[in-house]
């Protein structure tokens, strides 16, 4: 689903044929817009021609001058105001109908009147107000955000132009803070919102549809500061339907335990299985600790029913939250991005921007230097590839205020990998493994189970299993079995070919029991020849570590024939 320009689609960890687990969206952040030093303060997509053959254009203000890009150089769009542009979005309001979309600025700006006004439209030629909310106070009265909202999806109503931000009144309508444009008039939406804080706001939004092609109609959802909407109690984030405001789940709030502050800074809607039977969730951002009942840091999605929190959330705000689907019908599903002024996501590193793939958060990169810029998804070519441009300056691109991440798979390969290894009981066993590019993180597993340092039940001591060589000291014969290593960077896990560990209580004991005798010999003799990796489980005849059942082997067995084990 689409709603206004913002694009909202997931991505889901796929397996390849070698059972390697990789996320295909990876890659790194390039520049193809040029050398830029003034800073983009809103980032909007517009399709100039609805269904005809142009592509959708960037837009992008930088110091309140607008510029479109249409895909060779940046063009000039003008001012329009003398105040602030906050937010730019694509109009269509008559959907099917004859007329193009609208490209629409919110703000404060100034007329050549001297009167202040909070939208103007792009006519083609230069921009011109719309309506004719003349705002009294410029210091607190401001249009914070824009979005297109089509109440029936394909039926026959047109978008409504949602506007929300900070004022009383527009048009000498008294709205309280989000009013509908029609293309003639506004009108108030159930009274808009109230706050039991100063400062009440709303300050972001989006369309959602929680149950696909139901009978729900689509929902409009809002998030900023308040406390109740139309007379409903909520906190910081709420839905209108058409007719009425709903709470969504006792909303966001901080913990009982904390003093910290609580706010909503973004609202999208996320698919997490494209187009698979699961319905669109609805996803926020800001600073919190508790959504509903549900421990949540900062980030938590809502499933229609209850609140859950994405993973371990962020360690700091997220202030942006945008669904991006980077291979339109390919087999990815969309991912969900958010940017906010984090250093980590899932406790790992995330620098200011991280992406969620329906498991766990993940890094883009080095990140970005601004923890409050905006995103777009962009489909510059119509493909139904999706670019993410980011205006929080990738750290990879300083000097350029504009990024764009360009997907490539290249998750860890591994030039060298753990060897077999054969000891007796308690000595050490040592396996390593070298990785890259960019390996975040590293994970051993013994049998297809992840490991943790520490002591084992059978009493031996594992160390070194979240790095690139793990040790097994103290050594017993429970160690014995097969062991890989899952390396991981920003495009997923790579995980290592397999090592046999054999412990033995002493050499030529295949059987582990005590003595080396004729039922060690009759089994070697079974298998000989075989290859390790088609041993049943838990034989363990490989005396040498080589893989292969040999005459090696069978050596030590009759050079230590008749002996009893001391362990």
């Amino acid at each position: 689903m689409r709603a206004g320009l913002i694009l909202i689609l997931p991505l889901l960890l796929v397996s390849s044929a070698n059972g390697r687990l990789t996320d295909p969206e990876c890659g790194v952040w390039t520049n193809p817009f040029g050398p830029q030093s003034a800073q983009v303060s809103v980032l909007a997509t517009v399709d100039v021609d609805d269904a005809g053959p142009l592509p959708t254009q960037l837009v992008a203000v930088r110091n309140g001058v607008v510029s479109r890009w249409d895909n060779s150089a940046w063009q000039p769009m003008g001012v329009p105001g003398v105040q602030s542009v906050q937010s730019i979005v694509s109009w269509d309001a008559d959907g099917s109908g004859p007329q193009a979309a609208q490209l629409i600025a919110g703000g404060i700006f100034l007329s050549p009147q001297g009167n202040n006004y909070l939208m103007a439209r792009w006519n083609g030629a230069t921009w011109e107000q719309l309506g004719h909310e003349f705002v009294q106070d410029v210091e607190s009265s401001f249009l914070m955000a824009l979005v297109p909202w089509d109440a029936d999806g394909s039926g026959p109503d047109p978008q409504k132009l949602i506007g929300g931000g900070v004022f009383r009144t527009l048009d000498g309508v008294s709205v309280n803070h989000i009013g509908e444009w029609n293309g003639v008039a506004w009108s108030s939406l159930g009274g808009g919102i109230q706050s039991s804080f100063s400062d009440p706001n709303v300050s972001t939004m989006t369309q959602w549809d929680p149950d696909g092609d139901g009978p729900q109609p689509r929902m409009l959802v809002i998030g900023g500061n308040f406390t109740s909407a139309g007379g409903v109690p909520v906190r910081h984030v709420a839905y209108w339907d058409g007719s009425a405001w709903h709470d969504v789940g006792g909303g966001i709030q901080r913990s009982p335990s904390s003093g910290k502050s609580n706010v909503v800074r973004a609202v999208a809607s996320w698919d997490p299985d494209g187009v698979g039977p699961l319905f669109e969730r609805l996803v926020v951002g800001g600073i919190f600790e508790v959504a509903g009942e549900v421990a949540a840091n900062n980030v938590a999605m809502w499933d229609g029913v209850s609140w859950q929190p994405l993973g371990q959330g962020t360690n700091g705000a997220v202030d942006e939250l945008l669904e991006w689907d980077p291979d339109g019908d390919g087999p990815s599903s969309p991912q969900l991005i958010a940017g906010g002024a984090f250093s980590a996501a899932d406790a790992q590193p995330a620098n200011r921007i991280a992406r969620w793939n329906g498991v766990e958060w993940s890094g883009m990169g080095g990140g970005v230097v601004l923890s409050q810029a905006p995103m777009v998804a962009w489909d510059p070519d119509g493909s139904g590839r999706f670019k993410l441009v980011s205006a929080a300056r990738p750290t990879e691109l300083m000097g350029s205020d504009l990024g764009t991440w360009i997907t490539s798979a290249t998750p860890p390969k591994f030039s060298e990998v753990p060897e077999n290894a054969a000891q007796l009981v308690g000595a050490t066993v040592e396996l390593e493994v070298v990785a890259t590019p960019d390996v975040m993180h590293y994970r051993w597993r013994k049998n297809g189970v992840e490991l943790a340092d520490g002591l084992t039940a059978g009493g031996s001591v594992l160390s070194g299993t979240a790095t690139a060589a793990m040790s097994i000291d103290n050594a017993v014969v429970s160690d014995s079995g097969t062991y890989d290593c899952l390396a991981r960077n920003p495009c997923g896990p790579t995980k290592s070919a397999v090592a046999t560990v054999a412990v033995f209580r002493c050499w030529g004991d295949a059987n582990s029991d005590g003595a080396v005798n004729n039922a060690d010999l009759s089994f070697m003799l079974g298998v000989f020849g075989a290859s390790t990796d088609n041993l049943p489980e838990g034989a363990r005849v490989d005396f040498n570590a080589d893989g292969t059942v040999n005459a090696a082997d069978l050596s030590v067995l009759l050079s230590n024939f008749g002996s009893k084990c001391v362990n």
